[in-house]
């Protein structure tokens, strides 16, 4: 009877420590999920994994989509070895929000593995509200801007910093919110932040910052659209540049510090739908691009393109191509740097008369 109740004792122990070990086990996992992003920021901010080489094998070519959202901007990017990136995702609209998601789903994309949200621009990083519901987010490039909305208040500081220029609309808050309830990986979009990927036999893939936005050179714009870091992504010596809403003011900064053999590039995205904030003369003389993306709504109340813009473009004899009369936008680019574009809509008029 004795040994008995000793062997019941021994198993209840033994079933009382296993317990113990398995709530141990699922705490720290509890821990980790919520911890480990910030940990993996902490090492951002000290720029350690910068620039992130990434080794990989090339099954595919590039392709970059500039998708029509309207007056907005937001940009598919699927990489050789099948990463999916996505540069801004259009204003937080069902329609808008339904035409990204379906030509994700369509490609049979079930995550992002890198998104950019450009600035806090509404029509820039509205649509991630429904990218983060509908699909896993792994990396985040964000601007260093902070949300001065209530909402937001009990975000921590490495996270809504308290000594950068600060947004105060909602759709922020709300991208904030959602990207902290995600926990993604992030990091704050700066120069030194490059991504690369090494496919053997001197074959990559880069994605470089060409401009700083972060406290990490203490800069501070007083346009938010500035916070659209240049981005240069370079193939197969095929080359995008990427630029958001920036005005003149990055584009100058870009004239005096950035090696002009740089900022050449084959296809220019017109930074601000094609505003005449941007894409100056002089800026375009150091671009000297051969195709030209304007992403823009039809008929929109801004008048974009502006006509400047235009005459800009033209002069430089740049091929243009616009997403608010010819939809979605595609270039394919192979291994030996050769393009081939693609646009969902004919337009039989010129791309270049303005409104």
């Amino acid at each position: 009877m004795k040994n008995n109740k000793a062997k019941n004792k021994i198993l209840s122990n033994q079933h009382f420590k296993s317990a113990v070990f398995f709530i141990a086990v699922i705490l720290l996992c509890i821990a980790y999920y919520y911890v480990s992003p910030y940990f993996l920021f902490e090492k951002h901010s000290s720029q350690q994994l910068f620039p992130m080489h990434i080794s990989a094998e090339a099954s595919g070519d590039l392709q970059v989509h500039f998708l029509d959202v309207g007056q907005g901007d937001a940009a598919l990017i699927i990489t050789p070895d099948g990463k999916n990136i996505l540069i801004d995702a259009g204003i937080n609209d069902d329609a808008v929000n339904a035409k990204v998601i379906d030509f994700l789903k369509a490609l049979n994309i079930k995550r992002i593995d890198y998104a950019i949200a450009t600035h806090p621009d509404a029509d820039h990083i509205g649509g991630f509200l429904g990218i983060f519901d509908e699909f896993k987010v792994k990396f985040v490039f964000r601007p260093y801007v902070k949300s001065s909305n209530t909402s937001t208040d009990r975000l921590k500081d490495r996270f809504n910093p308290p000594n950068a220029n600060y947004c105060e609309t909602d759709i922020y808050a709300d991208f904030l919110n959602a990207l902290n309830k995600e926990r993604s990986s992030w990091v704050y979009i700066n120069k030194d932040n490059d991504l690369i990927f090494d496919y053997g036999n001197n074959l990559q893939l880069k994605f470089d910052f060409l401009t700083s936005t972060s406290n990490f050179d203490k800069l501070y714009y007083s346009n938010l659209n500035d916070y659209s870091s240049l981005l240069k992504i370079s193939y197969a010596n095929f080359s995008f540049l990427f630029t958001g809403d920036a005005t003149t003011t990055v584009e100058k900064e870009a004239l005096e510090s950035v090696d002009l053999k740089t900022l050449k590039c084959d296809v220019l995205k017109v930074a601000h739908h094609g505003s005449d904030t941007s894409t100056s003369f002089d800026f375009l003389k150091a671009v000297r691009p051969s195709y030209a993306v304007i992403s823009c709504g039809a008929n929109n109340d801004y008048g974009h393109p502006k006509q400047q813009t235009l005459i800009n473009l033209l002069t430089f004899n740049t091929k243009l191509y616009r997403t608010d009369k010819q939809g979605n936008v595609s270039f394919i680019i192979n291994d030996n740097g050769q393009a081939t574009i693609s646009y969902q809509k004919k337009y039989n008029g010129s791309l270049y008369i303005g409104y």
